[in-house]
């Protein structure tokens, strides 16, 4: 175990890594959808929501079932991705600052986009950013997207039938929803917006971050035809809309990649943000929804805001032809601060990145990684409102996983190979592995200007 006590300490001390490219730089395609859990899609258990076409993406490719979110919540999680930090070390801890604020990125981030940018590739966002407010040095088009087409922020972007979103540094507005009309359906928009990207750059090599708002709430659209007679409350009829809606997209992306002689060289990822929401209504447009209905989290314990399985395990499929061998299930334990590694060892960057990850490239391909086994994950979600200087905390090493709902509250101790659902606390009965998941929770969380934690233990050298 000591070994492993300063590996979080140690990542970010990362020096210049030589990475070798693949012969022809791959397009890359990154599919966030937005609060869907665990078990939302057919290929990882779900029996009545239809996606036949993520089904048929993870036939094709490599399902990933111990893959993790950022965090629990969107902002943050988003950051860890963009930066390859995980939640204790990463710029943007929580969806609100000070006073419930927005907080920006400084110029002195090095995000993902800019990681691609550098090696020559045209990048495009479409969808929900929520890491820069408008006029800050935070916005898409200064962290290094080409191209933004969508929301900044992300209350924004519970909106389906908005006036107005952002294109670049500019506001569009849509008369066709203006005066309550809903004209345009937004997540449509934006699609069409990274569909017109895909046409633009055939002969360029693109990074495109689908950031779509599907099936975040407000629950809004049109019930599809196949769940419209179901004996179900109608959010989860919007609910199950939505994530085919979403389905639809990506079968059509795909489709379009292979119109334009691009498919055998595109790498995508699909994955999600945070774990599904239980939601009360808000307002007459979108009605109530329980991420139990369809068993969302996929029989983890736990929902979106918090540190159990259900709240941070996300479903992940990565496709690739002629590299990622069709058909297989990884169950090594990643996580989103693994992109970025891995995608500089894709594109052969080769300058010193700051990371809490490691690439895990040579798992798309086949290959094995000693690395990988044993090095801990760590996530924390700082509370909101009136919790604020508060946070709830959560390592996991090898299969056992510590969460701490609050710097006040015990740590509580899960034996993950036994006991995937959370259900048995075993902290009064190993209590040498509780003082050392502590200690690994002590040393992963930085203190954060934005997020301080009065009450926080750290060991930061």
């Amino acid at each position: 175990m000591k070994k492993y006590l300063l590996f979080l300490l140690l990542t970010l001390c990362i020096a210049a890594v030589r990475f070798q490219p693949v012969e022809k730089k791959p397009n890359v395609v990154f599919i966030l959808a937005d609060d869907m859990g665990y078990g939302d899609l057919g290929c990882f258990g779900q029996k009545q929501i239809q996606t036949p076409n993520i089904d048929q993406m993870a036939k094709e490719g490599m399902c990933f079932t111990q893959a993790y979110a950022g965090t629990s919540v969107c902002s943050p999680s988003r950051s860890s991705l963009m930066t390859g930090q995980h939640t204790g070390h990463t710029y943007i801890r929580g969806n609100y600052g000070p006073n419930r604020s927005r907080v920006s990125y400084p110029d002195s981030i090095f995000t993902m986009a800019e990681l691609f940018k550098a090696q020559g590739y045209a990048t495009g966002i479409f969808g929900k950013w929520g890491l820069g407010t408008k006029g800050s040095s935070g916005t898409p088009n200064k962290q290094g997207f080409d191209e933004f087409a969508g929301y900044l922020d992300q209350n924004h972007a519970h909106d389906y039938y908005t006036d107005h979103l952002d294109v670049n540094e500019s506001v569009v507005q849509l008369p066709e929803n203006s005066g309550g009309k809903k004209g345009v359906y937004t997540a449509d928009w934006c699609f069409e917006k990274l569909k017109a990207f895909v046409q633009g750059h055939t002969e360029q090599p693109f990074f495109i971050f689908f950031a779509t708002t599907l099936p975040h709430d407000k629950y809004q659209l049109a019930v599809k035809s196949q769940y419209a007679g179901k004996d179900w409350p109608e959010g989860a009829k919007i609910y199950a809309s939505m994530v085919t809606h979403l389905d639809q997209q990506v079968g059509e992306l795909r489709k379009l990649l292979t119109q334009l002689k691009l498919d055998d060289n595109t790498l995508i990822v699909f994955t999600s943000d945070n774990g599904p929401a239980t939601l009360a209504a808000s307002g007459p447009d979108s009605p109530a929804f329980d991420a139990a209905f369809f068993n969302s989290s996929g029989g983890l314990r736990g929902i979106k805001r918090e540190m159990y399985e259900g709240g941070l395990r996300e479903p992940m499929i990565v496709s690739w032809p002629n590299h990622v061998k069709p058909g297989t299930t990884n169950t090594n334990p990643v996580a989103f601060w693994d992109f970025m590694p891995t995608f500089a060892a894709l594109t052969g960057y080769k300058k010193p990145i700051t990371t809490d990850g490691v690439s895990i490239l040579p798992l798309l391909t086949g290959g094995k990684m000693a690395a990988i086994s044993g090095r801990p994950l760590y996530w924390e979600f700082h509370l909101e409102d009136s919790k604020v200087g508060d946070m709830k905390q959560a390592v996991r090493w090898n299969n056992w996983k510590a969460v701490r709902n609050s710097v006040s509250q015990p740590v509580e101790l899960y034996d993950l190979s036994r006991d995937g659902q959370e259900k048995t606390n075993r902290a009064a009965t190993e209590t040498k592995l509780v003082q050392q998941l502590t200690i690994l929770m002590q040393q992963a969380h930085r203190e954060s200007t934005y997020w301080p934690v009065p009450g926080a233990q750290t060991m930061q050298r």
